[in-house]
Parts: structure tokens; C-alpha cells; sequence
């Protein structure tokens, strides 16, 4: 039957599916380290959004070359990301052991908001960070902006990153298939938006690779584009 050969639609369905779940497993990996988990989320939507548009990739090899290559400035990243989300954290606490008619519900509802804000414009700087080559001060000021204007996606998406661990609360006995496949499909829908949305940036980039370049000063803060990376094809 044609649903069983290996070039089927079904088994190249697995494959992506496989892809995208060891993405998520290298990913956690190798953020153990912590102070390296910047550099592993990026290589992770660099590696999503090369899949979302139908590449063919070397999944760890891609991935490790990725996590070096972007290492430098994912990590400083992260460290601002890491103590805003200490603060963050430092916030609530006060507000959830403090006396209640100090820090009225308002102020939680906002302290919400504000954290939420944070989880997307983090999810757009990776975003950006795995497909362009930005200053870190540009990085951040686009990613800001990104966010805003695609505030209702970046919601959604936000929403999508915490509903596997809401769904295991209520349905534990499903905690395994829950944690593999629901942030494998996090990432699939999330990738999938930042190649349509980055399409016309993309587009641009593309026409002014046309004419001639003018060569780059060497400032220590680039990163890898989202290109063939010809060292990777075996010879």
C-alpha cells in the first residue's frame, strides 16, 4: 500500500513530526547549563523555520552548528531576559505573600500582562535572532515591535506554550504523549507564522543581496543567517 512506502506523505508527516519533537528534547538538553539555554532556543527556531519552509536539514548536526554559531549574543540575551524574569518572579511573590490590601487585584492582573508581554517579545527576539543578522539594541527594539504588531498571534501563541502543562494538570495519565507532542506542535504553528511573517523582510534582504555588498565591519555581535550552510552537505 502507498501509506506504507517510506516516501509517502504519512511517513514524511512522522519524519517532521520527529524532527520537531527532537528539537524540543536537544533544546531542553542543552539548556541544562542554564546560562547556555538562549543559544539553545534559537538554534531551535532556526531549526523549526528551516523545517516549516520544507528544507532538507541534518537535525543534530544543523542544530549543534546553529547553537555555536549564534552562542555569543543568544547568551546575552538570555541574561537580560534571566533577570527580568528573576524580577518578574521576585514581584509576584511579594504580591502573593504580602497582606492583600497592600496589593489589590489590579496590581496582579497588570503584573500578568506585563509577564505575558514578556513571553512574547521573547519568543519574537529568538524569532528574529535565528533569522536575521541584528545588533542586540536593534534585536530587542525590532522584536518589541514585531510583537505589537502581531499582538493576537503572539497571544495565541503564548497561550500555546503553557497549554501542555494546563492539559496535564487535568489529565496526568496522558502526561508522556502531552509533553513529546504538545510542544512539538507549539513549535510547528509558531514556525510556520514567523516564515509567513518574516516573508517580505526576507524578500528585501534577497533583492539587496543583488547588488554589491559592501563589506561588513567585524563588531562581534553578528549572527548566522538563515542559509544554506554548504559545510554541512556531504561531499
Amino acid at each position: 500500500m502507498g501509506l506504507f512506502k517510506w516516501d509517502s506523505k504519512f511517513w514524511q508527516a512522522c519524519n517532521v513530526i520527529t524532527y520537531y519533537v527532537l528539537l524540543n528534547i536537544f533544546s531542553l538538553i542543552f539548556s541544562i547549563p542554564v546560562f547556555t539555554a538562549g543559544a539553545a532556543i534559537s538554534a531551535k527556531y532556526y531549526m523549526a523555520m528551516k523545517l516549516a519552509r520544507g528544507e532538507e536539514v541534518y537535525i543534530f548536526k544543523t542544530y549543534l552548528k546553529a547553537f555555536k554559531s549564534n552562542f555569543k549574543q543568544a547568551t546575552k540575551v538570555w541574561f537580560i531576559q534571566f533577570v527580568i524574569a528573576l524580577l518578574l518572579v521576585y514581584d509576584f511573590y511579594l504580591i502573593l505573600s504580602g497582606d492583600p490590601e497592600s496589593y489589590g487585584s489590579t496590581t496582579f492582573v497588570v503584573m500578568i500582562i506585563v509577564s505575558v508581554i514578556f513571553v512574547m517579545v521573547s519568543m519574537s527576539c529568538y524569532g528574529l535572532m535565528a533569522r536575521f543578522e541584528m545588533k542586540t539594541f536593534d534585536l530587542i527594539k525590532g522584536a518589541i515591535t514585531f510583537t505589537f504588531l502581531k499582538l493576537p498571534f503572539m497571544a495565541f501563541a503564548a497561550f500555546l506554550l503553557i497549554a501542555p502543562f494546563i492539559l496535564c494538570a487535568f489529565h496526568m495519565e496522558l502526561l508522556p504523549a502531552i509533553l513529546a507532542l504538545g510542544p512539538a506542535a507549539t513549535l510547528y504553528i509558531i514556525a510556520a507564522f514567523f516564515v509567513k511573517s518574516f516573508k517580505q523582510v526576507e524578500e528585501r534582504v534577497e533583492t539587496s543581496e543583488h547588488k554589491e555588498p559592501e563589506e561588513p565591519e567585524d563588531d562581534g555581535e553578528r549572527i548566522f543567517s538563515d542559509k544554506l550552510d554548504e559545510s554541512l552537505i556531504d561531499k
